[in-house]
């Protein structure tokens, strides 16, 4: 699959974190993708698509946060905002990280905080778990990113 544009990459990842997501207990459904582009020309390309597609709600170094017109079906369930990433080699082994909700925030963080596929992440923003195998680089944050926009 060519994985040029926004939609493909969205699939891809999403395939890409079928099996590692059946394992887990409590998810509830994805809540955000940071895409990863392959390039800065990849990710020129990608911004260009995305106001096409979404508004921008916000800008910063790292990356634009862009929420849908029309919110993207999935096999996760709606997806209404992504960030295209700036571009970051060591972000290449993966097309993109999706967030995913939780049906109880403080029970998933019980229950994996000590399990050896995650990890602690800590922002200025906000705190979770980072799932990370081969095939998935997945989030699972104390505050869903469609929360902290009011989404």
């Amino acid at each position: 699959m060519n994985y040029s544009n926004i939609n493909s990459i969205i699939i891809g990842c999403l395939k890409d974190c079928e099996k590692d997501i059946s394992t887990l207990k409590y998810v509830e459904g994805v809540d955000f993708i940071d895409i990863f582009p392959r390039s800065e020309e990849h990710k020129a390309m990608l911004d260009e698509e995305a106001k096409k597609i979404a508004r921008v709600i916000e800008e910063t170094e790292r990356g634009n946060f862009y929420v849908f017109h029309k919110p993207i079906k999935t096999q996760f369930g709606m997806l209404k905002i992504i960030k295209v990433r700036k571009f970051d080699e060591t972000r290449l082994p993966w097309l993109a990280a999706p967030d995913f909700r939780v049906t109880d925030y403080d029970i998933f963080f019980k229950t994996y905080k000590n399990d050896k596929r995650f990890n602690f992440v800590q922002k200025p923003t906000y705190s979770g778990l980072e799932f990370k195998t081969q095939n998935s680089l997945i989030y699972f944050l104390d505050e869903p990113t469609t929360e902290y926009y009011n989404l």
